[in-house]
C-alpha cells in the first residue's frame, strides 16, 4: 500500500516539524511512537510482516484515541525509504534521547552534533 494521496503533504510537514523539534513524540513499550496534534493523535511504528518484509505503519486517531485511519508501506514500495527515514527521525527526536546525546557530548567534549 502506498501513502494515500491525502496524506502526502501531511507526512512531508510532519517530517519537517519532527526534524526541527516542533513535534514531540512519546514511545510506548511496544516501540510505537505517538504525538498529539490538535484534537487528534498520530502513531508511527515499524516492523516486519509474517514474511519478514519490513514495513512502516501510520495511524490517525481521534481525541478519544479511537482509530480513524491507518496504512503502511512495505520495503518493496517506492515510498518506503521516505517513511523509514521518518520513523528513524521520530525515534531520534525524543526528548530523552536528545538529552542523553547532549550529556554524552559534554562528557566526551564533542563540539558538533549534526543531528541535534
Amino acid at each position: 500500500m502506498a501513502i494515500p494521496k491525502v496524506y502526502n503533504a501531511i507526512i512531508d510537514k510532519m517530517i519537517e516539524q519532527t526534524e526541527t523539534g516542533l513535534i514531540n513524540w512519546n514511545k510506548n513499550t511496544f516501540e510505537i511512537f505517538e504525538t498529539n496534534l490538535g484534537k487528534n493523535y498520530v502513531r508511527i511504528w515499524a516492523g516486519q510482516d509474517e514474511n519478514e518484509v519490513p514495513f512502516v505503519s501510520f495511524a490517525l486517531l481521534n481525541e478519544g484515541r479511537e482509530l480513524l485511519d491507518s496504512w503502511f508501506v512495505e520495503a518493496n514500495e517506492n515510498e518506503y525509504p521516505k517513511m523509514k527515514e521518518f520513523y528513524d527521525n521520530v525515534k531520534r527526536s525524543r526528548k530523552e534521547l536528545r538529552e542523553a546525546i547532549k550529556d554524552l557530548s559534554t562528557i566526551l567534549d564533542v563540539n558538533e552534533l549534526d543531528f541535534l
